[in-house]
């Protein structure tokens, strides 16, 4: 502040005062003089802005009593100011603390108060000044550029000012993020329906990203999305693997990224589908045969592992000779088998059924029926009759299949079937099975029959032989059904 000098002169008409003046600013006493003849001075520097009611008292001596001068106004201006502004580091990135200085000078002395910083007329914070500086330290600062002003609020010595803006820049943050808790690698079976996966996604911080974004699962092909959970948390509930050949498969994660994310993926674990093996149910039963007969007809039955069927075929065998079996879309598969060649024996021949596998299913085979082929010749003879006939849709109709033999009552098993057209060009369709008995001990078994449809259906009965009699087939039995 500049130097002001005040002069107070003491005058009376009877000698010289001594002693000393007091000077005043309001109530404020600015300092006690001694006289010097009949003056005393003051000079200070210490004034406040504005206009000062500047007094001198003079404090009397033995002879001269006090007296006090009018109110003298002093003007005293506001020292200008000057502010600058500068932020460190300078661009950064977002969510890195950032710190704004500001400084305040003048010509003389030290300016006191507070800065104001602002970002437009967005209020970020105020400091006061310790030392002509005051610093502010920002986290929240949005991804791009931020015209940053710092404004000196002034006091009762120092003019306010305003400091050049400052262009903060902010850049995102572009974390690469890493998966990690992966379900670890894991075998399943073929065909089974799903698999539950999970982990996590996140960058060193840690932070995460948003939890709006996805990542992808793919298997094989096949892909599932599942939406970022908290701190990064992914959860693939009944990801679908029922599509899934045998074999073993990398696991990928993926994320596709953001502004602020890189891309990443993972493939360290893996899944591996295993083979299954399938079984072998509902073959004919083993039967008896004569040295001689042409083949049998009625070897069936159905492979399958659980609900789900193999493809390709199956391969019948009985002492080195073999047919093969073409398998259904439900597991079925049915064959005629040459027999004519079989010599006879005493201990009856395996009938091996076997399944020479494919990609998902393992081979397997099954032996557990047989066939017997006996030298003596005992024909037998099979009759098939039925009543009523014609029948109504619905009615139970009985079967009675009737095997007669010269050489004593037949014994064994009797299959009851319907015997389906053959497509032109194409080959004989398995029959229809509509019951396999024993017969009883007068030779005979009825079978009653429910479930034919409007129409004519041929009806033949297979007798199966025993050790004495081979087997026979009736005579075909075509059954009409009515409304």
């Amino acid at each position: 502040m500049t130097a002001v000098t005040f002069t107070a002169t003491v005058k009376s008409a009877s000698g010289t005062p001594t002693g000393s003046v007091s000077f005043h600013d309001g109530g404020t006493t600015l300092g006690i003089v001694t006289l010097s003849g009949n003056q005393a001075s003051l000079t200070t520097s210490s004034l406040s802005g504005g206009t000062r009611s500047i007094s001198a008292s003079y404090l009397g001596d033995s002879t001269f009593g006090g007296s006090t001068s009018p109110t003298l106004p002093q003007v005293v201006q506001l020292e200008p100011t000057s502010t600058s502004l500068n932020s460190a580091p300078n661009p950064s990135t977002q969510s890195q603390a950032v710190t704004f200085t500001a400084s305040v000078t003048a010509a003389s002395g030290k300016p006191g108060g507070s800065i104001t910083f602002a970002e437009g007329a967005t209020l970020l914070g105020k400091v006061n000044i310790a030392n002509g500086q005051a610093s502010l330290t920002l986290t929240n600062l949005t991804v791009g550029s931020h015209s940053i002003a710092a404004t000196y609020s002034g006091d009762i010595n120092f003019q306010s000012s305003t400091s050049p803006a400052v262009q903060q820049v902010v850049n995102a943050v572009v974390a690469t993020p890493v998966f990690s808790n992966l379900t670890p690698s894991q075998a399943i079976p073929f065909g089974t329906a799903n698999i539950n996966l999970s982990g996590l996604i996140s960058a060193p911080g840690p932070v995460y990203p948003p939890a709006n974004e996805s990542v992808t699962v793919t298997i094989g092909g096949a892909q599932q999305r599942v939406t970022i959970g908290a701190k990064g948390a992914i959860s693939f509930n009944n990801f679908k693997t029922a599509g899934l050949a045998a074999g073993t498969y990398a696991i990928t994660y993926s994320y596709a990224g953001d502004s602020n994310f890189k891309a990443a993926s993972d493939s360290s674990t893996t899944l591996t589908v295993s083979k299954i093996t399938p079984a072998f149910s509902n073959l004919t039963p083993s039967q008896t045969i004569t040295f001689g007969t042409p083949s049998i007809s009625n070897l069936s039955g159905k492979i399958a592992a659980g609900s789900l069927f193999p493809t390709g075929s199956v391969s019948i065998s009985i002492n080195g000779a073999s047919t093969s079996a073409a398998i259904g879309a439900n597991g079925s598969f049915y064959a005629n088998f040459d027999t004519h060649a079989i010599p006879a024996a005493t201990t009856p021949y395996p009938i091996t059924y076997t399944y020479g596998g494919n990609a998902n299913f393992n081979k397997t085979s099954n032996n557990t029926t047989t066939l017997t082929v006996n030298s003596s010749t005992c024909p037998a003879t099979a009759t098939l009759t039925s009543a009523p006939n014609p029948s109504a849709v619905g009615q139970l109709v009985i079967f009675t299949v009737t095997v007669t033999s010269t050489c004593g009552t037949p014994t064994g098993n009797v299959t009851l079937a319907e015997i389906l057209p053959t497509p032109p060009g194409g080959q004989p369709p398995p029959p229809i099975i509509l019951g396999q008995a024993n017969l009883d001990k007068k030779g005979v078994v009825t079978f009653p029959v429910g479930s034919l449809a409007v129409g004519s259906h041929r009806i033949d009965a297979t007798y199966g032989g025993d050790e004495t009699h081979p087997g026979a087939t009736s005579n075909s039995v075509y059954q009409v059904v009515q409304q």
